[in-house]
């Protein structure tokens, strides 16, 4: 059993914490021994009203101040919160080394509120120091470890990569914060995502004063053949072949999951499915353009008025006859005969030119 939540502070206000899809927040409350978080009371009531599970964190600042006088600037303004709420102790700034220091702030805020903190730190800062003595001592770990800086949406940890690897821990750490860029509806920016190892009860009894504090293990127990077939199906979108089957066997089932969706196979499956969805996009585009210009001229020509052609009609001339003196129409003559005549006339001007 597991739950997904969120963290936030000042930087998400305006965030609708009563209708994110959170089944927990975990609210910035102080910093130092001066900062006190201007969103969170408004945003905790919020949430608190909506029925939420609940948790406030304390920034250190080992830098500049002392373990219990920031232990005490926590305890004081959280009083309204105790018994109800995860207490968590963040632990980012240098030295990172101080386990003391981390040890003490625990130490005290436990003693001040019967509540047993969780003391949030990335997996490097675990494996890098001794942290025995916290472990020892049964306070809760909430570790960071992110594969990569690409967006996530709605708790999909198919790219989450490997669970984080822990020293000290040996019962397991009780949350994974997996990605700083989650993102989930009703919201535009980048959200911390988280995933608890629990369910409700689980949780409360981080809450709880004197309640046991048990991290129950991430880490489930190792994957059947029936599981392993139906990740191969899910996420390789094939069968899963005896070679496959053989080598995961002896892999817990989150480890199976999260080795195949880092696969090239995988990356390779997602590489054609988003080259098929874009060719097809693009015919699915051409298609439609095609379409509109069909319609376009169509339209275009239903509205376009017939030239109506006026048929040309000729002139009338009338072309008079030729007429005589009275108007007594000429008729044509042979052309031999006109020849003839026109030879004649001028023979008749040749013999009366030699007579005289």
């Amino acid at each position: 059993m597991s739950l997904n939540g969120i963290d936030t502070s000042k930087w998400q206000s305006g965030l609708p914490d009563a209708t994110i899809n959170a089944a927990f927040i975990i609210f910035k409350a102080t910093e130092g021994v001066g900062y006190i978080d201007p969103d969170c009371n408004a945003s905790y009531q919020e949430s608190k009203a909506a029925g939420k599970l609940l948790g406030v964190y304390h920034f250190a600042r080992p830098d500049y101040n002392d373990p219990i006088s920031e232990a005490n600037f926590f305890v004081d303004n959280i009083q309204g919160y105790i018994g109800e709420a995860m207490l968590v102790l963040d632990w980012e700034c240098e030295p990172k080394n101080n386990v003391a220091w981390a040890k003490q702030w625990l130490d005290h805020v436990y003693a001040r509120t019967g509540v047993k903190p969780v003391i949030y730190m990335s997996e490097s800062v675990v494996n890098s120091y001794d942290w025995s003595s916290v472990a020892n001592a049964d306070y809760g770990l909430w570790v960071a470890r992110y594969r990569d800086n690409i967006d996530d949406y709605d708790y999909d940890m198919t790219l989450a990569g490997d669970y984080p690897s822990v020293n000290w821990w040996a019962q397991g750490y009780c949350m994974w914060q997996w990605t700083s860029n989650g993102h989930l509806a009703g919201w535009g920016g980048d959200l911390d995502l988280d995933i608890f190892f629990g369910d409700d009860d689980t949780w409360r009894a981080y809450t709880r004063a004197g309640g046991a504090v048990v991290a129950p293990q991430p880490v489930s127990s190792n994957a059947t053949i029936d599981q392993i077939k139906a990740l191969y199906l899910e996420i390789l979108d094939r069968p899963a072949d005896d070679e496959g089957i053989n080598h995961y066997l002896n892999y817990s089932l989150d480890f199976v999951r999260n080795d195949l969706a880092a696969s090239q196979e995988r990356a390779n499956l997602i590489l054609t499915r988003a080259r098929i969805y874009a060719a097809n996009k693009a015919a699915e585009e051409l298609k439609a353009a095609q379409e509109a210009t069909r319609i376009a001229e169509e339209a275009a020509k239903a509205n376009q008025e017939p030239v109506k052609e006026t048929p040309v009609t000729p002139p009338t001339t009338t072309v008079a006859e030729p007429t005589k003196g009275n108007d007594e129409p000429i008729k044509a003559e042979n052309p031999f005969m006109y020849l003839l005549r026109l030879f004649l006339g001028v023979l008749s001007k040749l013999i009366t030119k030699s007579k005289k």
